[in-house]
C-alpha cells in the first residue's frame, strides 16, 4: 500500500479501503467524516460527537497534542493529550 496524507487516510477509512484503529471498534465508534465528526455506533450515547485535534508544540523530535471531544450540544464529554516521539536515523533501528 501507498503512503498516505492523514486526510487520505481518513477518507480511506471512511471508505472501507482502511481498518479503523482497533480503540474506534472497542468504543464503537464510526468515523463519518474526514473533518473529524463520529458517532458511537453502540447504543451507549446517542447524537454525534465532533473530535477536534490539535498540535500544542512541536519540536524536531517531540510533539505535544490535544484532543477535544463534544456532544452535540457542543459540551466538552473528553479531553485527552499525549507526547508523541519520532525516531530517525539509528534512534530509530530495531524498533
Amino acid at each position: 500500500m501507498a503512503v498516505l496524507s492523514f486526510p487520505e487516510l481518513l477518507q480511506a477509512m471512511i471508505c472501507g479501503e482502511v481498518e479503523p484503529p482497533p480503540v474506534a471498534r472497542l468504543l464503537g465508534l464510526e468515523l463519518l467524516s474526514a473533518a473529524g465528526t463520529a458517532r458511537p455506533s453502540s447504543g451507549w450515547r446517542t447524537g454525534l460527537l465532533t473530535a477536534r485535534a490539535s498540535m500544542i508544540e512541536r519540536g524536531r523530535t517531540v510533539g505535544l497534542v490535544e484532543c477535544r471531544v463534544a456532544g452535540p450540544d457542543e459540551r466538552l464529554v473528553a479531553h485527552a493529550t499525549s507526547t508523541c516521539m519520532v525516531l530517525r536515523g539509528d534512534a530509530a533501528s530495531g524498533r
